[in-house]
């Protein structure tokens, strides 16, 4: 609140003022007096506080006519100087929002709201106290009625004791005056109001945050308490201009609460009451802005003057030179005098050798507003080319748009990068050359620079490369990546060369071993690694090779020992019982039984030694992709039928009676020929049936076969042992069985199964097993489907009647070296009534054929010293090409008949020789 002046000495009544004071206030003082009444005469009679007997005479004239005071339009109270409403007329009572009897002799101080000391009372105190009439204003808020505001002027009627009050309504000019208010209070700038005698009345809240002074600290106080003496004495008011409605703006320092200073903008004006309105706003930060900003342009034009670079300001409208520095001169040759206030490209001056250079620019500078790092060429006075490097930008420059540029003589760098370029590339062309990898790393262990093999080697290109570390190019976990950066700062240290294995990982992800060999060297002046590698993937696999070659053969070699110390005992077995019933029988005190009984031994040990020999061979073909398949037309369930017989035999003599054979077959009797090799397919099926009666102590052995697509798949199942997921693969290997110990308990060569498998797949089909341990095991066998139409003859050629041979009057020659070989074949020719001679070799065959013109069949072995079977048979065809010769060969394999058919001979018979084929096919070609 202001502080309110009074002059109680004044014999004319005297205004008592007051400010606003805050929401919540019951009686507000107001310094104008202002009617919102219709009546301008009587509002202009009590605002202008005409003389205190007009007044008074008027009311005692109205006061007799209670009529008239009551429909008066103001509304009026008049109190007693207990404060009491002695009367009221009907306007007041309806402004109070009361009933007009209700009010009578009620406090008039009762109809407002109150917080302060009750002001009406106050002045009549004050009346009573000094005698003097002095005229109040008063604002006041009626308790229950509508109306907001009320301004209330009283004054005392002469020395009666009675006081008059008028209410006016002034809710519509306290809006604005509240509207008002908060403009002022939301301001940017800072409010103050002063009185004429410079007493601060009213601030804004900006005011308050400026000064640092709360509302009750400002108001109320001269406002010189914001200015030093020495601001005061500085930075004079200017009544003069004041009184004449001027707004003086001045720029002060202000002197806050806390003592700091602040540059602050002033605008004050004078109003018509002599008060005075001030509006300022705080200037630090914008004199701090252009402090900075004066201390940036000193900086400015000192860089300008002595930057070593070359700076020049063009005006962006012409192109010409506003200011340039003296680098500028002293690098180009022109004096200021000849560049200023012309163009770059003017006659006499054209400083840029490529025009285009020049445009560039400018279209940078157009699009982006700023450029850096432009290279370019100029023209110095004496026609010499320097060169520099620029950067430029837009400026506003005396209010014009121009172009600060500032170029750097790079003209030695170019000279020296050129002179480092041809160095660079000359290094680069013998590094390219390299076929190696040739790698350049810092003393931090990165690329610096790699030649194309490194590339190549990488897949990576040589940007990709650069600056990457060594673990980039490393395949994790393959290397000891702290020993060799141990091994490459050792070489940096000491320049001790240092060799090693590193395995890389390429781009595509592809790991590869390569030989690094590390050195010490200098690289444009720096200490650095020159790193050469070479890929040793190949040389890696060749080791590897070597090493599986070499643990292969040792395996080889060491199944070879186990089979053939196998193979020893397979082949003495049968031989000692040859052997030694053989000596047996030389005693005549046998009985026929006995001497019966040796023979079937000895027989049998021959066959079981012709297995194995047939096996070793067989298996020896195999391996050396010699042997050749002969197909065809098989009555194949006469095989198999066949096959069955030969098997219940085989197990009748292992003693194997609680094991049932079953044969399943899938094709009738009278259509089953399928077209393949009888032979072969007879010996894989041989070979299966076998094993799983080898291996199989009771249950049964199934052989069956069907048709699957187009395939004929056979299959020999077994309820024996079984075998193991982990030896499934082993068993088809050669010398291999299950189980070592298999060797020694249940005997046999280990080739049985390799030589099936190698069957099978000659004749172009696949081999597999189904097995589990205790479970039996089931062996298949699939080959291509070729089966033959016609017509199958249903009586078996076990049923036909053995021949009888008579060869009598023909003479049969055999050539053989051994000669109870000889003695065999006779003996099985003896009863055909032939004449049998004998040749020891080929050459005494020959001489024979030469000088016995009766000879009418030849069995030639081919295997014989001098001369063999193939050369006497070319020699004999030479004078007697039509004479039947039937080659003895220890080859099985139609491969090697065709051979002896093609070197002359009409057929051939495996040894050891069949007694009943030798005999059909000697009446074959004796009697054709």
């Amino acid at each position: 609140m202001s502080t309110e002046k009074e002059n109680k000495k004044s014999e004319t009544p005297v205004d008592s003022n007051s400010q606003v004071s805050r929401q919540g206030s019951g009686i507000e003082l107001s310094k104008d007096v202002h009617s919102n009444t219709d009546d301008p005469t009587l509002h202009k009679q009590i605002s202008n506080r005409i003389p205190e007997s007009s007044v008074e005479d008027i009311f005692l004239e109205r006061h007799q006519s209670h009529e008239i005071f009551n429909n008066f339009p103001l509304g009026y109270v008049i109190v007693t100087d207990s404060c009491l409403i002695q009367d009221i007329n009907l306007s007041a009572a309806l402004l109070l929002g009361q009933d007009q009897k209700e009010l009578i002799g009620k406090s008039i101080e009762s109809c407002f709201k109150q917080e302060l000391p009750n002001p009406i009372q106050s002045f009549i105190r004050e009346y009573s106290n000094s005698g003097i009439n002095i005229q109040h204003e008063f604002i006041g808020i009626p308790k229950t009625a509508k109306t907001t505001y009320l301004r209330i002027q009283g004054s005392a009627l002469s020395n009666s004791g009675i006081f008059l009050f008028a209410l006016i309504d002034i809710t519509d000019q306290k809006k604005i005056e509240n509207q008002l208010n908060t403009l002022i209070e939301q301001a940017v700038d800072a409010i103050l109001m002063g009185s004429p005698e410079g007493i601060i009345i009213l601030a804004n809240q900006k005011a308050f945050d400026i000064t640092g002074y709360k509302e009750d600290e400002l108001v109320g106080n001269p406002i010189e308490i914001l200015f030093t003496r020495e601001e005061q004495l500085r930075v004079p008011l200017q009544y003069d201009r004041l009184k004449k409605g001027e707004i003086v703006r001045s720029e002060r320092l202000l002197k806050r609460k806390d003592g700091n200073m602040v540059t602050v903008e002033m605008n004050t004006k004078m109003m018509p009451d002599n008060s005075y309105q001030t509006i300022f706003r705080d200037m630090s930060e914008r004199k701090k802005m252009e402090d900075a900003l004066r201390s940036s342009e000193q900086k400015f034009t000192l860089a300008f003057k002595t930057s070593p670079d070359s700076i020049n300001i063009n005006r962006v409208s012409d192109g010409v030179y506003i200011e340039i520095n003296n680098s500028f001169t002293e690098i180009t040759g022109y004096s200021k005098e000849e560049v200023i206030g012309r163009s770059s490209t003017a006659d006499g001056l054209r400083l840029w050798v490529k025009d285009e250079d020049r445009i560039q620019l400018l279209e940078i500078l157009e699009r982006e507003g700023e450029i850096t790092g432009f290279e370019t060429a100029f023209r110095m006075k004496n026609g010499t080319i320097r060169y520099g490097l620029m950067a430029a930008r837009f400026i506003d420059f005396g209010g014009e748009k121009c172009i600060l540029s500032t170029t750097r003589d790079i003209t030695e760098r170019k000279i020296s990068e050129e002179s480092l370029k041809e160095s660079e590339q000359s290094i680069r062309g013998i590094i390219d050359s390299v076929t190696e990898s040739i790698y350049i790393l810092s003393s931090e262990g990165r690329f610096i620079d790699v030649n194309v093999g490194a590339t190549r080697m990488y897949g990576y290109s040589q940007a990709e490369m650069v600056g990457q570390i060594i673990e980039f190019v490393a395949a994790p976990g393959l290397n000891d990546l702290q020993h060799i950066t141990e091994l490459v700062m050792h070489t940096l240290e000491t320049g001790e060369t240092h060799q090693f294995e590193f395995w890389g990982k390429r781009k595509n992800g592809e790991y590869f071993p390569k030989d690094v060999i590390c050195n010490k060297g200098k690289y444009f002046g720096k200490d650095v690694i020159i790193a050469t590698a070479r890929d040793i993937s190949d040389r890696k696999k060749n080791d590897e090779l070597l090493i599986a070659a070499k643990m292969k053969a040792e395996a080889s070699e060491k199944l070879k020992s186990a089979f053939l110390a196998n193979m020893s005992h397979e082949i003495r077995s049968p031989m000692n019982s040859i052997v030694g019933f053989s000596e047996l029988l030389e005693d005549e005190d046998l009985t026929p039984d006995q001497r019966r009984d040796f023979i079937s031994i000895i027989k049998n040990g021959g066959k079981h030694l012709l297995t194995i020999i047939n096996d070793i061979i067989d298996f020896a073909k195999i391996d050396s992709n010699q042997l050749t398949i002969s197909p065809n037309n098989i009555n194949l369930n006469q095989l198999l039928d066949d096959i069955l017989m030969e098997t219940e035999v085989e197990k009748k003599k292992a003693g194997k009676h609680a094991v049932e054979l079953i044969l399943k077959k899938a094709f009738p009797d009278n259509n089953c020929t399928i077209i393949s090799d009888d032979v072969r397919l007879k010996q894989i099926l041989l070979n299966l049936i076998g094993n799983a009666l080898k291996f199989t102590e009771q249950g049964s052995i199934k052989i069956e076969y069907g048709v699957q697509s187009d395939q004929i798949v056979f299959c020999v199942q077994d309820t024996g042992k079984g075998i193991a997921k982990d030896k499934q693969d082993i068993i088809f290997e050669r010398f291999r069985q299950e189980e070592e110990s298999t060797t020694r308990k249940y005997g046999g060569t280990g080739l049985g199964l390799s030589i099936s498998k190698g069957l099978v797949e000659l004749l172009q089909g696949k081999i597999w097993l189904e097995s589990e341990p205790g479970s039996g095991a089931s062996f298949f066998f699939s080959l291509p489907i070729s089966i033959w139409t016609g017509h199958i003859d249903a009586e078996s050629k076990e049923n036909k009647p053995k021949a009888k041979f008579d060869f009598e009057g023909k003479c049969i020659l055999v050539a053989e070296d051994v000669y109870s070989n000889f003695r065999l074949i006779n003996y099985m020719l003896s009863k055909t009534n032939a004449t049998v001679i004998y040749a020891e070799n080929g050459a005494q065959a020959v001489d024979l054929c030469r000088s016995e013109e009766r000879i009418d069949l030849i069995l030639m072995d081919i295997q014989m010293p001098v001369m063999d079977g193939y050369e006497a048979t070319s020699e004999i065809r030479k004078f007697l090409p039509k004479l039947p010769i039937i080659a003895l060969t220890a080859y099985s394999f139609s491969d090697k008949s065709d051979e002896s058919l093609l070197k002359g001979c009409n057929d051939y018979l495996t040894k050891p020789v069949d007694k009943e084929t030798m005999l059909e096919k000697a009446r074959k070609y004796l009697f054709n």
